[in-house]
């Protein structure tokens, strides 16, 4: 009876650089823009007020961000499509000023952590783990949420932005094998938690 369904149309141009400075260590740096409009509360009458309405950032369009990100990365996994060894970890630290033309002035940080262990073959246990922090005037559909973390993959079995906060911390376990060829399969499991306050402060 809570339920929250938003329309949005997005237009998004996101690039993000990186160079090698050890053998698996990347620094980076990013150029962000979004640009959010028809943006409402498809179910909610007017002055009807809940989670979504009563926020006070980025409920209605148009609005944009234009940012900038400092990054860290490091990739050591034996594949990166199909990994079966090694690790990934990255940490994005992103920030959108008025000053650069974003309508709101707002920061986040994007931690995620990887690892890979070979069980015998060809099974696989693979780990994962993120932390997702926003900070500032951060518009409601860009606060950290489920299923919208940059592979859009977290959260199976809810949907995207089912639970929604100023931050989100989230980890998963996997067991993969081979059923056949080409074909495998998955069991897993994941927990996640985000922040009760969705209000700025």
């Amino acid at each position: 009876e809570d339920e929250v369904i938003v329309d949005k149309s997005l237009i998004r141009i996101w690039q993000t650089a990186y160079r090698r400075v050890l053998s698996d260590l990347y620094v980076g740096a990013g150029l962000y823009w979004d640009r959010f409009y028809s943006v409402s509360d498809r179910g909610a009458a007017p002055g009807v007020v809940n989670p979504f309405t009563s926020y006070p950032y980025g409920t209605t369009g148009p609005y944009d961000n234009m940012g900038v990100s400092v990054d860290l990365l490091w990739e050591s996994r034996d594949n990166p499509v199909n990994a079966t060894s090694g690790y990934y970890a990255t940490a994005t630290y992103r920030a959108f000023p008025r000053w650069l033309g974003s309508t709101y002035d707002w920061q986040s940080l994007y931690v995620d952590a990887r690892a890979y262990f070979s069980l015998p073959k060809p099974h696989v246990l693979a780990l994962w783990a993120y932390g997702w922090f926003s900070f500032g005037n951060t518009p409601y559909l860009n606060l950290p949420s489920i299923g919208s973390d940059p592979d859009a993959r977290s959260g199976r079995g809810y949907i995207e932005g089912r639970h929604i906060g100023k931050s989100l911390l989230y980890a998963e376990a996997e067991y993969r094998f081979r059923i056949w060829d080409l074909i495998g399969g998955v069991v897993g499991m994941n927990v996640h938690s985000a922040s009760q306050n969705r209000q700025p402060g």
